[in-house]
């Protein structure tokens, strides 16, 4: 049983070495314990707006459910506000032009981690050297797994891999996906954009993750993406679970991490 548990997040989001825009948005937000990436969609104007609408939907709801308490309810209700504004601001701003947003979200209440997604961002779990995804891509390579036409192997080198089936801001009626679980202490969970596990498999994340200290960890992985050609925006956060009287020392500047400009 986990008495007296610390966390501590570190998170950064890169425009990557090919794009120009950066349409991928974050949110920590610890006094909650809640953390989300979402992946915007559809260029400049669409995709780095709708996945901002999305952020900012989540950090008022939150905002406005702090005193009475949150909810599994509550956060999924935020992503579906957010869905609304986002097909409406793409019918008044954009002509009609889709703009949309993956997401995953991390909401640690107590000693249950709860993640809600849709999309292909993902959520993983790394502890005693052991990464596990924890969510599963809405994406079309996934659904021709599930139905026997593609092996897991063949899925991760398939052509159209980064085509989803499911994001906000698309489709009036979107389901959230939920998945809970006890967590650990010692562990690492991590949320991350497309643009990180399209560069980095699963080993080389694990590989990186072999450092305790949880700011040295997420800029690794950083590093390791962008040393790979970063041609996607990339965006992670990482949660680490210790003991309070075994939490990290940090100076404030160890806050600051380059951006690879």
């Amino acid at each position: 049983m986990l008495t007296d548990i610390a966390l501590k997040s570190f998170g950064q989001s890169h425009v990557g070495a090919v794009r120009k825009i950066n349409e991928d948005s974050l949110l920590e937000y610890p006094e909650q314990n809640i953390w989300v990436v979402a992946d915007g969609m559809g260029g400049h104007e669409a995709g780095d707006v709708a996945s901002q609408m999305l952020i900012d939907t989540i950090n008022t709801y939150i905002n406005e459910h702090a005193y009475h308490g949150i909810t599994i309810n509550v956060l999924k209700q935020a992503i579906l506000t957010a869905n609304e504004k986002i097909i409406a601001y793409s019918h008044s701003q954009l002509a009609g032009k889709t703009a949309g947003s993956t997401i995953v979200l991390l909401w640690i209440d107590g000693y249950t981690a709860h993640w809600l997604w849709a999309g292909d961002s993902r959520g993983y779990r790394f502890y005693h050297q052991d990464l596990k995804q924890v969510t599963r891509d809405h994406s079309h390579v996934n659904e021709l797994v599930d139905q026997g036409v593609l092996s897991a192997e063949e899925a991760e080198k398939h052509p159209m891999g980064n085509v989803i089936t499911r994001a906000i801001g698309v489709v009036e009626d979107i389901d959230v996906d939920h998945i809970s679980h006890p967590i650990v202490e010692g562990e690492m969970l991590l949320l991350c954009s497309d643009g990180l596990t399209g560069e980095l498999s699963d080993a080389s994340i694990a590989e990186q993750l072999q450092q305790q200290n949880v700011i040295n960890a997420g800029s690794s992985l950083m590093h390791a993406a962008l040393g790979k050609g970063a041609k996607d925006n990339v965006t992670l956060i990482l949660v680490s679970v210790s003991k309070q009287n075994q939490i990290e020392s940090f100076k404030d500047d160890d806050l600051t991490v380059p951006l690879f400009s």
